[in-house]
């Protein structure tokens, strides 16, 4: 079973990778494999050079570069896993055909209430509202991200607790199983 997690920034895609790891998925993130690139050529990081590196590589080699460098450094391919991030229809069809059973899964959350969790991140550094402005613009249009979400199977709201998103993806991860149960035994 692979979960896909697509949203926008401070959705939640990273605590609900945290919540799946608890039941035995490896967590892959898509950040991470741009990150490892960034590194391989010398490129400082932070949040605009990474944004804008994502947005050149996929120009330049595809909108599945970055899908594609992720099934390319998967040694082996574990029964359970979740992808952090997914940005693009290009990445998404791309690990389509690569893999079977992908669930893609949108986090959703008020604009507001993301921004503030940027603000508390230690993974991100975000300067004012207007930057914030502009991340959403450059991940909603420029990377594919609104485009990836409308393709999702299941939605999860997350504006609430940590708890409140603890039971949102328990309550996904349950009717996942339950499918595949019934994919397995043929009544699906």
């Amino acid at each position: 079973m692979i979960i896909c997690l697509t949203g926008m920034p401070g959705a939640g895609k990273s605590e609900a990778s945290l919540i799946l790891k608890k039941h035995g998925f490896e967590v892959i993130e898509m950040r991470s494999i741009v990150l490892s690139m960034m590194k391989e050529e010398h490129i400082e990081v932070n949040v605009r050079s990474l944004e804008e590196f994502a947005r050149k590589i996929r120009e330049e080699r595809g909108a599945d570069v970055v899908a594609e460098e992720l099934v390319a450094r998967m040694k082996e391919r574990k029964d359970k896993i979740v992808i952090v991030g997914l940005r693009g229809m290009g990445e998404l069809e791309y690990l389509k055909k690569k893999m079977s059973d992908i669930h893609v899964v949108a986090l959703i959350a008020d604009r507001s209430v993301r921004f503030e969790r940027l603000k508390l991140s230690k993974k991100d550094s975000l300067g004012s509202y207007a930057d914030f402005e502009l991340r959403e613009i450059n991940n909603a249009k420029n990377l594919g991200v609104d485009a990836t979400m409308k393709h999702a199977e299941f939605y999860i709201f997350n504006n609430g607790t940590k708890e409140d998103l603890e039971r949102s993806v328990e309550d996904l991860f349950a009717a996942l199983e339950k499918k595949e149960k019934e994919r397995e035994s043929g009544n699906l």
